[in-house]
Order: structure tokens, then C-alpha cells, then sequence
């Protein structure tokens, strides 16, 4: 699902809601040309754009519109009110709001390293401690070659 966004401006917004809803048409088409050129395209509406993209004697504005989208496959349907619109409205109702969600704060975990080297070799100590106050020790023994460097 693509949004095409467009800002009706100057004389744009002097449109008839139909002529709006035909240039959002030829918008989309524009924007999207490689999918209009690939796939066959269904637009359902409420207005009879069929009638004004096929018909021949459209002249002015509409016209160019015409000529420019009656090179691509589209089929335009009416909308059946309900069908249509019971799935957005389904994705409106359930869609969680990001706006209004409550921080969710995960447990924080204490965490203690330390480490020793010698001759042979590397060990470091881990003490994980929990929110709760549980702790968890790991002791390692480093098989590598290192020094007392500590950014080596």
C-alpha cells in the first residue's frame, strides 16, 4: 500500500471534488509508473472517473489527464460502501497508537566485570545482578595472548 502525497495549491484547490480525486489519479501514476506500466490497476471510487478518463470529448485539463492515463491498464470500479471501507476502517480501529503509548521500562541488570593477567594467559570475572537482587557469576580463562593493555 503506497501514500502518494500531493499539496493542492493556487488554482489545484479551486478543484471540483471529482477533478480532485482524478488528479490524485494521474498523481499516483506519475509517482508510481514503473507498477502502472507492470501491473493492470483497479481503482474503485464513488465518482464516475471511467466516464471522464474514456471519454473522447473531454477537453482542457481533464483531457491531457485522459491521454496521459489511457496508456496504462486501468480498470476503474464503483466502491460498494461497505466492503470497501470495512477494512480500513478495521486497520483504523485496531492500529495501536504510538503517539499515546506508555514507556515501557525494561529491569535493569548490575553488571561487575574484572579481569587479571599473567604469564599464562588471561581471566576475567562477571557479576551479573538482576533488578531483584539475583546474581549470576561467570569466570572465563582467556586461551589468547594479550597484554595489560587495556584497549588491546
Amino acid at each position: 500500500m503506497y501514500y502518494v502525497s500531493e499539496t493542492l495549491d493556487g488554482a489545484k484547490k479551486l478543484y471540483k471534488e471529482m477533478e480532485k480525486v482524478a488528479y490524485a489519479v494521474v498523481m499516483a501514476s506519475r509517482k508510481l509508473k514503473h507498477y502502472f506500466q507492470a501491473h493492470k490497476i483497479t481503482i474503485p471510487s464513488s465518482f464516475p472517473l471511467d466516464n471522464i478518463f474514456k471519454n473522447p470529448e473531454a477537453i482542457g485539463q481533464i483531457g491531457k489527464w485522459a491521454t496521459k492515463i489511457n496508456d496504462f491498464a486501468i480498470e476503474f470500479v464503483g466502491r460498494n460502501a461497505i466492503k470497501s471501507q470495512a477494512l480500513a476502517d478495521f486497520l483504523v480501529d485496531w492500529t495501536p497508537n504510538t503517539h499515546n503509548t506508555a514507556e515501557v521500562t525494561e529491569p535493569i541488570w548490575i553488571v561487575h566485570i574484572d579481569g587479571a593477567w599473567g604469564s599464562a594467559g588471561a581471566r576475567i570475572v562477571v557479576i551479573l545482578t538482576s533488578s531483584s537482587g539475583i546474581k549470576l557469576r561467570y569466570a572465563a580463562r582467556l586461551e589468547f595472548q594479550c597484554t595489560n593493555n587495556s584497549t588491546e
